[in-house]
């Protein structure tokens, strides 16, 4: 008799410890709370992966480094002791965070003229500007007006023309950008006086001291 009561008594009791784990609700813990809870958190997550820019090349073209959540910096391959590689269709994408834009600025320039090596910068997906780039100056400062930057790098098959063709020693072909994400209400009259300037520079022009 007695072993009978402690077999029921240790039944009940497994299953109302069973109950309270599948119900917990019943111990005061509403399990759509706890839902909730676990929710928020995976939105949170989320949220911090789309807050992160990112920046893509393909192997071998360049290097993207520094790389975080304000920026980073894209470079040719082998920078800055030796020349980027010859014969070389390259690409790199930057995305800025959501709701912001990208502020581009080189920081080293040495390649051949436009008859040989070129940068190409894209604004976006739709291309609103399109800017090409080349010779041993520093560029301007770009700016976005997007969230999205693309760059088209190409060279020839020699970049001994660099040190024919240039007045000064430049040292060996490569080039060096920096940038930073930027929140675009805060840069309207930015973008519009970058884009202006950038047209008007003597870097991007088609006159004959560039060829």
């Amino acid at each position: 008799m007695i072993l009978l009561t402690v077999f029921q008594f240790t039944m009940v009791f497994e299953i109302l410890f069973f109950l309270l784990w599948a119900f917990p609700k019943w111990a005061n813990l509403p399990a759509t709370k706890l839902l909730s809870s676990e929710l928020k958190q995976n939105e949170l997550l989320l949220d911090g992966r789309t807050t992160l820019g990112s920046c893509h090349v393909q192997e071998k073209c360049g290097l993207c480094t520094n790389t975080t959540s304000e920026g980073g910096t894209i470079e040719s391959s082998s920078f800055p002791a030796d020349d980027y590689a010859p014969d070389l269709n390259c690409q790199f994408e930057i995305q800025s965070p959501s709701g912001s834009q990208i502020h581009l600025t080189f920081t080293d320039f040495a390649m051949e003229n436009k008859c040989c090596d070129l940068i190409t910068v894209f604004d976006g997906e739709n291309d609103p500007f399109e800017l090409r780039l080349n010779g041993q100056d520093i560029p301007e400062e770009i700016t976005s007006t997007s969230g999205q930057i693309k760059i088209k790098f190409t060279s020839n098959s020699n970049n001994s023309a660099l040190t024919l063709n240039s007045t000064k020693n430049v040292g060996s072909a490569r080039w060096q950008a920096r940038y930073k994400f930027l929140i675009a209400d805060d840069n309207k009259n930015l973008v519009n006086q970058q884009l202006l300037d950038t047209v008007n520079s003597t870097n991007y022009s088609t006159d004959s001291n560039n060829v």
